[in-house]
């Protein structure tokens, strides 16, 4: 209501509606050359946990993002952790309830900013977006081929041949052994969060100042 004050905001249009009608109104102002300021709503936020809970979806900083699309959407902020996107709502617009894996939103989208390395590295944001869209580049490729193994399956089933005769088995289970299966898919992101910056937030850092003393 505040912003359809047409006297005081002539040019101000208000979009109102779910995530699809949200991201439709900013990929009509991204798709383009430009700079763009969005304001985060800082009270629902808070009332929602600040983020705490990286199970439920935090109300923060929106981002949407569309899976089917070659647009490549990348945050970069210093509240984002390796374990919790915290202050950074992504949203995939297929299934805008979805609370998405931080390991899945780290390798192509998010990057939990360090201002000192910003500052003193020249190629900081370019090395990043360069890293993280080698991995969106990869994602798409097996999302194409993943696809159409699956429109392959669908076209034999189709056809009514006799899968059970003329599919091949590509693994029994019964051969399958637990304890050579360690293939960990979020290898290089654990390698990453590993090497962190350790400082804490202003109100991680207050509770534990009574414990530290200078020499």
């Amino acid at each position: 209501e505040f912003y359809k004050d047409a006297a005081r905001f002539p040019n101000v249009s208000v979009h109102a509606g779910g995530i699809l009608d949200v991201h439709h109104a900013i990929t009509k102002r991204t798709m383009q050359p430009g700079t763009l300021a969005l304001r985060d709503y800082f009270p629902i936020w808070k009332a929602e946990g600040m983020g705490a809970d990286p199970g439920r979806p935090n109300y923060g900083k929106l981002m949407t993002i569309d899976t089917d699309n070659d647009a490549h959407s990348i945050f970069f902020d210093d509240n984002i952790s390796y374990t919790n996107a915290r202050i950074v709502d992504v949203r995939d617009i297929r299934f805008p309830q979805q609370v998405l894996g931080i390991f899945w939103l780290l390798e192509c989208h998010l990057v939990p900013a360090e201002a000192f390395a910003a500052v003193t590295e020249k190629m900081y944001f370019f090395d990043h977006v360069k890293r993280l869209s080698a991995a969106y580049d990869r994602r798409h490729r097996v999302l194409a081929h993943f696809r159409a193994s699956v429109m392959n399956v669908m076209q034999r089933l189709e056809s009514n041949k006799d899968i059970s005769r003329n599919w091949p088995v590509l693994v029994h289970p019964a051969s399958i052994n637990e304890e050579e299966d360690d293939h960990d898919p979020w290898l290089n992101i654990r390698a990453i969060a590993s090497c962190h910056s350790s400082a804490l937030p202003f109100e991680e850092s207050s509770q534990v100042s009574s414990h530290l003393s200078l020499e």
